[in-house]
């Protein structure tokens, strides 16, 4: 299981002016050879929903108005542990 972190490859400062980040996530899945089905988002705003569109489970972080976004989870907590609890229940 390879992880990817937003903190270390998909951060605003980094994306060209005009490309959110789903076109950065399907550009970085393709540049690891990692399909869309393997990818997982974890946002906790609004530049952020663009990615949920393009990965396979997205984690929407104390998402303010949920009408306005679509995701399979959401969480109140620190993502990361939300996280790494909901992929043990799944592989467990």
């Amino acid at each position: 299981l390879g992880l990817v972190g937003s903190e270390m490859c998909i951060r605003d400062s980094f994306i060209p002016c005009g490309i959110d980040k789903e076109i950065a996530l399907e550009y970085l899945a393709n540049m690891l050879n990692i399909t869309k089905e393997e990818t997982i988002a974890v946002g906790d705003g609004v530049n952020d929903y663009p990615m949920f569109r393009f990965a396979k489970l997205s984690v929407g972080v104390n998402v303010k108005d949920e009408r306005k976004v679509n995701f399979n989870f959401k969480s109140t907590s620190d993502a990361l542990d939300f996280l790494a609890q909901t992929l043990k229940e799944q592989t467990c």
